[in-house]
């Protein structure tokens, strides 16, 4: 099969406040590696080195976790990236670099995994991660520390989403199930059996003072949640049959649009009935 990673633009249509998708661009066989080292390592040259997950952030937000940085760089965005040989990297990359190859970014930070990780976000100065076990990775890049949280899921936890106002950090996983995990008392708050008839591929967060959780399953189906009660009990407010076939991903694209790619891709408009948030279009 071909590689291939395709750039889209969101554009707003000033005459109803929707948005449309304009195609950028398309780079075929958009997979870096390390082969250099890769080969230095083992005597097999068909040894498969993958980035299964990433995160991006800005080092002048997050000084802690770039304590090796030179002090004269320029550099401007962090990135972290874990690798299918079982490791998590940070790399900075300077915004007037040119060089698109991964082992060309500078290695700020570097931790080794139990299991493969594949989904990430960053919260206070730490990279949280989850792997194909079920386990959430707690990571400081800048100590080297690493906490674990056993079965979050029964299975890979495939996204992750933070969600600031709940001060929280939800993850969706090949066993249907969505899961709350309270980032102050690092416990598991809430989890929501069979939230998918399938594996809850991707999650994104729309809005900050009220936001709606959705998310995306191999059920075809985009599902809207909230928040609510003290232990943190996600209710479903809405849920439409996708016409994307094998949804892979989702993010949000505008004020109240979701976009949703697989063997395809969709937009999805939200709109709340009412002030509770008991009912949804979409």
């Amino acid at each position: 099969a071909r590689s291939i990673m395709t750039a889209w633009k969101a554009v707003e249509d000033d005459r109803n406040g929707h948005y449309s998708l304009e195609y950028l661009s398309a780079f075929a066989n958009p997979t870096v590696c390390k082969w250099d080292v890769l080969k230095s390592q083992a005597s097999n040259d068909t040894v498969d080195m993958r980035v299964t997950a990433l995160a991006l952030g800005f080092s002048r937000e997050r000084v802690s976790i770039t304590q090796n940085m030179d002090r004269d760089s320029t550099a401007d965005v962090i990135v972290a990236i874990a690798l299918s040989t079982g490791e998590m990297e940070l790399r900075r990359i300077p915004c007037t670099h040119t060089h698109r190859r991964l082992h060309d970014w500078p290695l700020v930070a570097q931790a080794p995994t139990s299991y493969p990780v594949i989904s990430m976000v960053f919260h206070d100065s730490r990279v949280w991660a989850g792997t194909t076990n079920g386990e959430l990775i707690a990571w400081n890049p800048g100590t080297g520390h690493v906490d674990t949280y056993p079965a979050i899921h029964a299975c890979g936890v495939n996204a992750m989403a933070l969600v600031p106002s709940w001060n929280a950090i939800v993850t969706g996983g090949d066993d249907q199930s969505l899961s709350v995990f309270c980032l102050s008392s690092r416990t598991q708050r809430c989890t929501v059996p069979n939230a998918h008839a399938s594996a809850i591929k991707d999650l994104c967060v729309l809005g900050e003072d009220r936001p709606v959780l959705c998310t995306i399953g191999l059920d075809q189906y985009l599902r809207a949640w909230r928040v609510t009660g003290h232990d943190m009990t996600l209710t479903c407010i809405g849920s439409a049959l996708l016409q994307v076939q094998e949804p892979a991903a989702c993010c949000v694209t505008g004020p109240s649009t979701i976009t949703v790619v697989g063997r395809g891709i969709e937009q999805a408009v939200l709109t709340i009935k009412d002030r509770r948030g008991s009912g949804l279009t979409m």
